[in-house]
């Protein structure tokens, strides 16, 4: 009963971060074409991370290979954990679920509270003339890596 749970809590997972990364990849062709074109380098950072959401969440529906897509899915919701911008320089990564705790210096330090339901959105930024700082923690990202690492151990205990 243990694993059959279990099982279909990844099989969800795995099916959320496809539906997920599906959408980011489907709003990048929408809404930032042009931008596309005049920022190669960060579409390619853009895509690549879409992608890898749907790739770990291919490999968690895969049953030969189950702990190499648990693995690939903790460094896929890692990189959603945090969002942040220090000086000019920041990524703000969410595929799916989004409900988080932060806060912001700009233009006075307050506490922000914010939640998305299916976003599937990603800012990246180098280099840009601001003296912004925020940082904010997705706390369906640290759910879902609580999860992941549970199972992670489970499946090593029953090797």
């Amino acid at each position: 009963m243990k694993n059959k749970i279990r099982n279909r809590v990844i099989n969800l997972i795995g099916i959320y971060q496809i539906i997920a990364g599906l959408i980011g990849l489907s709003l990048i062709f929408k809404e930032h074409f042009l931008f596309i074109l005049q920022h190669l380098l960060t579409f390619t950072l853009i895509f690549g991370l879409f992608t890898f959401s749907v790739i770990s969440g291919i490999y968690l529906l895969k049953r030969q290979n189950f702990s190499k897509g648990i693995n690939l899915s903790l460094i896929n919701q890692g990189l959603q954990l945090m969002q942040f911008e220090v000086l000019g320089n920041g990524l703000y990564y969410v595929a799916g679920f989004y409900l988080a705790l932060g806060f912001s210096d700009t233009p006075h330090f307050h506490l922000d509270v914010s939640y998305y339901f299916f976003r599937s959105a990603c800012y990246i930024s180098f280099f840009v003339d601001s003296n912004e700082i925020t940082l904010t923690l997705n706390f369906v990202a640290l759910s879902i890596l609580v999860a992941l690492c549970y199972f992670n151990n489970q499946l090593r205990n029953d090797k």
